[in-house]
This record gives structure tokens, sequence and C-alpha cells, in this order.
């Protein structure tokens, strides 16, 4: 039996209002597909808590390009990553590492943002994040901050998040003269997490001599 109240806003300044209210209590559910096992997990836990439903703002889903830069929204969905235009021409890897998420309902249904503030090592988008130097940016009523997600991820399961912000966007580096790929070990091919997992970028020369590389390798639970 649950005891939840639900607030589902449809504008930011309406999210960042209800956040400043309830703080830590407020549990922000945007895709829902770690956040809904967690509360069918641990109902006890759950009794009396609070959902923010984010998943209506349409001004936090989006995949926009500067010179620099390719800015997502944290409402953005896996499936969408995988097939976006902008992120396989610029970040090949991370259209790569969504594609390995889950199941096509999961796809389809989890988010960037959930997967990023969930922090779970078994997380098929972050170490493209890390390899290239993500920028995270949490917005509150007291204004911006943006982070690198090395900072951002302090652990396991673990977000420096603000507990009356949210995520409003991840900023990922082009890096043009580099080429990614990533390399997932797990159980079998879908809908088992992450045994080990490997993200690397190269920058290759005309001649074929590898230059640069950066790369994030872990391991994680069996």
């Amino acid at each position: 039996m649950y005891d939840l109240e639900i607030y589902s806003p449809i504008e930011l300044d309406e999210t960042l209002q209800l956040k400043k209210k309830h703080g830590e209590a407020l549990k922000v559910l945007a895709g829902g597909t770690d956040l809904l096992v967690q509360l069918q997990n641990n109902t006890d836990l759950w009794k009396r808590k609070k959902l923010l439903h984010i998943s209506k703002i349409e001004s936090l889903s989006f995949v926009h390009e500067t010179p620099q830069d390719i800015e997502i929204g944290p409402l953005v969905t896996h499936s969408q990553l995988a097939q976006c235009q902008l992120i396989l021409k610029n970040v090949p890897a991370l259209s790569k590492a969504a594609s390995f998420v889950g199941s096509p309902q999961i796809r389809n249904q989890g988010t960037i943002g959930g997967n990023i503030v969930n922090a779970s090592p078994a997380a098929d988008t972050l170490p493209i994040l890390y390899v290239r130097d993500a920028m995270i940016e949490v917005r509150s009523l007291h204004g911006e901050n943006v982070y690198p997600i090395a900072d951002f991820i302090t652990g396991p399961g673990i977000a420096n998040l603000d507990p009356t912000g949210i995520v409003t966007k991840i900023i990922v580096p082009k890096m043009a003269d580099y080429i990614g790929d990533y390399l997932s070990l797990r159980q079998r091919k879908s809908m088992s997490i992450n045994v080990v997992s490997l993200c690397a970028e190269s920058m290759v020369s005309e001649d074929g001599i590898i230059e640069d590389i950066k790369r994030y390798p872990r391991c994680v639970w069996f």
C-alpha cells in the first residue's frame, strides 16, 4: 500500500517552486524505470513520500548543437539518444551506449537525466560522459550551477544534487578530432546490467598513429 502525493507540473518555474517547498522529500520522477522499481521494492521506505512527475515539461526535452558542444535535455530518452542524428554525428559512442539499455520499452521510457542522477555503476551512458568530461547543469530558484560529471556523481547511487534543484541540461563536448567506441560485457545481450564496460576516444593521425586516448573503464558486480 503506497501513501504518495504526486505533483505533475508542466512548467519549469512551477517545478522549482515545488522543489523549494518540499526539498528532499520530493523525489523526481522522469521515465521511472529505476525509481518505480525502488518504490516497489521498498514500500515501507516510500510511505508518505512525494513524487514530482516532470515528463510533461517540454522545455527539458531537447538536443541542441553549439560550436563546441552538444546540449541534451534531461528528459531525452535512450531511444531518442540512439536515433538522434546530431548525437550519431558528434557523439556516436553515446548513441551506441544508449542502444544497449534494457529493452525497447525501457529505452522508450528511460531518460538520460534519470540515468545520471540514479548514478548506478552499471549505467550505460555514464562512461562516454566521463570520457567527454560532460558538464551537468542544475537549476534551482537560487540560480544555475554547472558541475563536471566527475564532481556531480560522488559514489555509487550518490549524486551531488541540490535538494531544491533539478538537472536541466547535459553538455557534451564535440571532440571532433577523436574517434570513439563503447563496449559492454554482460551475462546476456539484453535485459541485464553491465558486468564490465569500457568507453574510449582516440585521436588518430593521418598516418594511423594514436596521438591521444581518453578512456573510462569500470567494473561492477556480477
